[in-house]
C-alpha cells in the first residue's frame, strides 16, 4: 500500500537551464514520469535513487506532500490506469498535465490541473495549495540551471535527500 508522495521538478531540461524543465511524481521509492517513448505508453517508472543519479546534472526541487492531504494509492492507481491505456506524450499532454491530473485523483478537492503545462506552474500550485509538508533541492553542482533556480525557485534554498530514504 503506497504510503507517501512527492513532486519532483527538474529545473530546466538540461545542463544549460534552457527548457522549463520536467515534472515527475515521488511514490514510495519509485518515481514515475510521463515522458515521450515510441509505440508504448509514456509513463516510465525508475527507482528514485537511479532518477535522482540520472539527473546530476541539473538542480531536482523536492515538495514531499502533506500525506493527510493527499491519497498514494489514488495517485499510483490513475498512473496505473493510464499507463495501461497506453497514454502517449502530446497526444494526452506533457509532464505536468499528466502528473497534476495523478495527483487531482489523490487529493480530495482535486488539484485543478486545468491549464496547468509548465512544472514551474505545478510547484507552484502546489505550493500556493499548502500542500507540501516539506520543500528541499537535490543539488549537488553548479550548471546554467543555477540562475533558473534562483529566479524560478528563490524561497528553496535548502538541500536535502528526504526521497532517498522513502
Amino acid at each position: 500500500m503506497a504510503q507517501r508522495v512527492a513532486i519532483l521538478t527538474c529545473v530546466g531540461n538540461d545542463d544549460d537551464g534552457t527548457g522549463p524543465g520536467h515534472t515527475s511524481l515521488v511514490i514510495d521509492s519509485n518515481t514515475y514520469s510521463f515522458e515521450a517513448i515510441v509505440a508504448m505508453t509514456a509513463w516510465k517508472t525508475f527507482t528514485t535513487r537511479a532518477y535522482v543519479a540520472d539527473n546530476t546534472h541539473r538542480p531536482l526541487v523536492i515538495q514531499e506532500l502533506a500525506r493527510g492531504r493527499v491519497d498514494a494509492n489514488a495517485v499510483l492507481r490513475y498512473i496505473r490506469i493510464t499507463a495501461a491505456m497506453g497514454l502517449d506524450y502530446l497526444q494526452h499532454g506533457v509532464c505536468s498535465q499528466q502528473a497534476s491530473m495523478a495527483l487531482s485523483a489523490g487529493i480530495r478537492a482535486g488539484f485543478n490541473p486545468r491549464g496547468i503545462d509548465t512544472p514551474w506552474a505545478v510547484y507552484a500550485h502546489a505550493a500556493n495549495r499548502g500542500l507540501a509538508s516539506d520543500t528541499y533541492m537535490i543539488w549537488s553542482g553548479s550548471s546554467g540551471a543555477d540562475q533558473k533556480l534562483k529566479y524560478d525557485f528563490p524561497t528553496v534554498t535548502r538541500t536535502g535527500n528526504g526521497i532517498l530514504s522513502w
